[in-house]
C-alpha cells in the first residue's frame, strides 16, 4: 500500500497506546448507557453522563478549556467534592477510555463500596504498588528515580506510568493536569497523556 492510498474501514493499532483518539464517543459511552446513565449535550457539542444515583459523572468536552477531552469523577455526596477523578487528553486512544468506562460500569454494578472504596489507611503510598503489579509482571521497568515520583516504562520504551507520592492539592488535581497518576504512550515527540 502506498502512502497516498486511502484506507477504507477500521485500522487497528498495536500496542493500543500508540493509537490516538477516534473522536467517536459511542464506544466509551456504551457501558454506561446499559446502566441507565442520563445523557445530555450542550450547544457546544460537549456530552455529559450522570449515573442514576448521581455519584458518577462523565464529560466528553471537545470544546473545553484545555486538552482534557474526557473527565470522569465519582462522588460520595452528590453535592460534595469528588472523591476521585480521571482525565484523558485529546490524543488518548478511545480504546483506553472504553476500557476505563467498561471497568467503571463493572465497579458501579458492584456498588459504591467498590467504586468509592477507601484507600488502605495503614500505608496509602504502598497501596499504589497494587496498581503497578500487572505492569511489572509484563516487563515494565522502574526508571531513574527522582524525588517524589515513581516511574515505570514499558519494555518497548513507548509508554510510561508515573506515580507522584506525597500530598497533592485535591482541587488542582481534579481541575488541572497536576495529578497523582500520569500515563502516556507513543513516540517521545507526541506523547498521549
Amino acid at each position: 500500500m502506498s502512502d497516498t492510498e486511502e484506507i477504507d474501514g477500521d485500522v487497528y493499532v498495536f500496542p493500543r497506546y500508540l493509537a490516538s483518539t477516534s473522536w467517536s464517543v459511542d464506544p466509551a459511552l456504551e457501558p454506561l448507557q446499559a446502566l441507565g446513565f442520563d445523557f445530555s449535550c450542550d450547544d457546544r457539542d460537549n456530552t455529559y453522563a450522570i449515573s442514576p444515583d448521581h455519584r458518577v459523572r462523565l464529560g466528553f468536552l471537545p470544546e473545553g478549556e484545555d486538552d482534557g477531552l474526557w473527565r470522569i469523577n465519582a462522588y460520595r455526596d452528590r453535592f460534595g467534592p469528588p472523591v476521585w477523578g480521571v482525565s484523558f487528553n485529546d490524543v488518548a486512544p478511545t480504546e483506553f477510555v472504553t476500557a476505563f468506562t467498561t471497568a467503571l460500569a463493572q465497579a458501579y454494578t458492584a456498588g459504591p463500596d467498590t467504586y468509592l472504596a477507601e484507600p488502605d489507611l495503614k500505608d496509602p503510598e504502598l497501596g499504589a504498588f497494587d496498581a503497578l503489579v500487572p505492569l511489572i509482571k509484563n516487563g515494565w521497568q522502574f526508571q531513574h528515580p527522582r524525588r517524589g515520583v515513581m516511574e515505570l516504562q514499558s519494555p518497548d520504551g513507548m509508554a510510561t506510568c508515573e506515580y507522584t507520592t506525597g500530598r497533592l492539592d485535591p482541587d488542582r488535581e481534579l481541575t488541572t493536569l497536576e495529578a497523582r497518576w500520569h500515563l502516556w504512550g507513543g513516540p517521545k515527540n507526541g506523547y498521549a497523556r
